[in-house]
């Protein structure tokens, strides 16, 4: 299953680069922020999208932030750094189905 979701994210990258134009506000968020790099970093979003895991993933790479399609190690367990609070309307049909945000705020 993790080759299948690397190959998603892989081709959904490059049609980011190719059709998406990102800009992050403030321009400098780790000076602005106090951020630290090294801290376990979880990134929280709207949607569950591979389409904005892609340009997060980009925006972090420009600015030397942890990798959101990477795990983080916290204490014992290893937790998804990208966490959609809801997912995305399905392309047939009229309801989404539940995301897993809240368990794994649990863990």
């Amino acid at each position: 299953m993790r080759i299948i979701n690397r190959c998603l994210n892989f081709i959904s990258a490059g049609m980011n680069r190719l059709f998406v134009k990102s800009k992050v506000l403030p321009e400098n968020p780790i000076e602005q922020y106090n951020l630290n790099p090294a801290n376990p970093t979880f990134y929280i979003v709207r949607l569950n999208a591979r389409s904005d895991l892609a340009a997060l993933a980009r925006v972090c790479k420009k600015y030397g932030l942890p990798n959101p399609t990477e795990e983080q190690l916290l204490g014992n367990a290893e937790l998804d750094r990208f966490i959609g609070i809801q997912n995305p309307p399905p392309l047939f049909g009229n309801k989404s189905k539940p995301s897993n945000a809240l368990q794994q705020g649990k863990q």
